[in-house]
This record gives structure tokens, C-alpha cells and sequence, in this order.
């Protein structure tokens, strides 16, 4: 599917501005970008693909996750800008190795890939900017054993309600995107069994931390399940 684009270059500098990507791009290489947009459930890269676009994520909230080869997915972490998309892939040409899905309204601003990669080759403070961003991620998977090792389903749960959640006017928070009849996603997605995750949602509900209402969870007590999940994905 097509992403809708635009070309308004003072919006472009004002979101590359705001979170210091101006400051290693050059003027030549801000004229040719455009902004992106993508819808809630929308892929902004698919695991097996090759990315066709290097984008600086400047907007919105999205979840990355590994496919496995069983068919089973794994999480990894959650996007906020300001963010990277296309590093790891830029000069290997392999394909993504991860998902990355839009959970909000997401806005990027990118550039061809192969538009992007000449650019760079040339210009040492881009090259240094990516060089850290790929070792940040480097030490983010070799935590993900670690998370699914040492920290309980129930803080890993609640850290990843915290997480996709947006708190609206009233008290309460809707998770839209945990429906009680896809937990079998969300259980692969934590690295535990279904039975697992459904005794610890059961036992949140008795506790009255979050509710049921329309095959929807909802966080009724937000600040005790930010005690529980100590920040593990937030």
C-alpha cells in the first residue's frame, strides 16, 4: 500500500530540526526528503523486505518485533521518536530483519534509500550519527533474552499495556490494540504460553488494575501497573 506523502520543506526542517538531525544533513540532501505517513496498524518496514526508503522517525508510537521461524513473534522494543529507520540495512542490502508497525499516527521524513546511501557515504558526521544508533540497537537485542529471563510475566505485561496504551480524557486508558480473542499473539509476542498469559490478565482483573469491556482491556488503576511493570518497554 502507498504511503501518503508530502513535500513541505519548512515542516521538514522543523521536525529534522527539533530532534538535531538538521545538524549532520546537508541542504541538498533536506530538499530532496518528504514526509510519511502512516496509519495505526500500518508496517513501516515488514521482517524479509528490503526497505526502499531510509526514514528519520519524527512522530508516533510503533512496536518492532522478530518473526521467527516457527511463525512466532518475539518483542523487541517500542519506537518515540526521535529514531532511526533504515540503518542496519543501508550499506549491508540485506532485508529487514525486524517488523516495525505503527501503533499511532506515525510521521516520518525519508529519502530513496539509494538516494540516501550516496549522500552519506561522503559526510563523516551522518556516518558517525548512524554508527551509534546501530550500537544502541546492538545492545537493545542482546537485552531481549535477558528481559524474557529475569523479569515476570506479570511486569513484562504490564509494562506492555503501559506501553501501547494513550491515556484519554477520563480516567481510564484503552488498549485498542489487545482484543480478548488475539492473546495467542500476544502471548508469542512476550515469549509465554497462552494459559501463562491468560491466569496473569485474570489475576490483573481481580485485583481491579485493568477491566474487560467489549473484548477490549481497559487500565482501570494506571499507576499500579506502572508499579508493576518498572518500565522494562515504556
Amino acid at each position: 500500500m502507498d504511503k501518503p506523502k508530502e513535500k513541505n520543506q519548512g515542516l521538514i526542517y522543523d521536525y529534522l530540526q527539533r530532534y538535531g538531525f538538521s545538524d549532520v544533513l546537508g541542504q541538498s540532501m533536506v530538499d530532496r526528503m518528504k514526509i510519511y505517513h502512516f496509519r495505526p496498524g500500518d508496517y513501516i518496514a515488514k521482517s524479509y523486505e528490503k526497505l526502499t526508503h531510509f526514514y528519520f522517525y519524527v512522530q508516533g508510537k510503533s512496536k518492532v518485533f522478530l518473526t521467527l521461524e516457527n511463525g512466532k513473534s518475539l518483542l523487541c522494543r517500542f519506537y518515540h521518536p526521535p529514531e532511526i529507520v533504515g540503518d542496519v540495512e543501508l550499506f549491508s542490502g540485506k532485508r529487514n530483519t525486524c517488523n516495525l508497525q505503527a501503533l499511532t499516527e506515525v510521521t516520518c521524513i525519508g529519502m530513496r534509500m539509494n538516494e540516501f546511501r550516496k549522500a552519506a557515504e561522503s559526510n563523516k558526521q551522518l556516518l558517525a550519527m548512524i554508527c551509534c544508533t546501530l550500537g544502541n540497537k546492538l545492545a537493545n537485542f542482546n537485552t531481549i533474552s535477558a528481559v524474557n529471563q529475569n523479569y515476570l510475566l506479570e511486569e513484562r505485561l504490564a509494562s506492555y499495556l503501559m506501553a501501547v496504551t494513550k491515556q484519554d480524557s477520563s480516567t481510564e486508558s484503552m488498549v485498542d490494540e489487545i482484543h480478548t480473542d488475539n492473546l495467542t499473539e500476544l502471548a508469542d509476542l512476550l515469549g509465554t504460553s497462552y494459559r501463562h498469559l491468560t491466569r496473569t490478565i485474570k489475576m490483573f482483573l481481580d485485583r481491579g488494575i485493568i477491566l474487560k469491556k467489549n473484548k477490549r482491556l481497559i487500565i482501570a488503576d494506571r499507576s499500579k501497573l506502572q508499579a508493576i511493570g518498572k518500565n522494562i518497554y515504556v
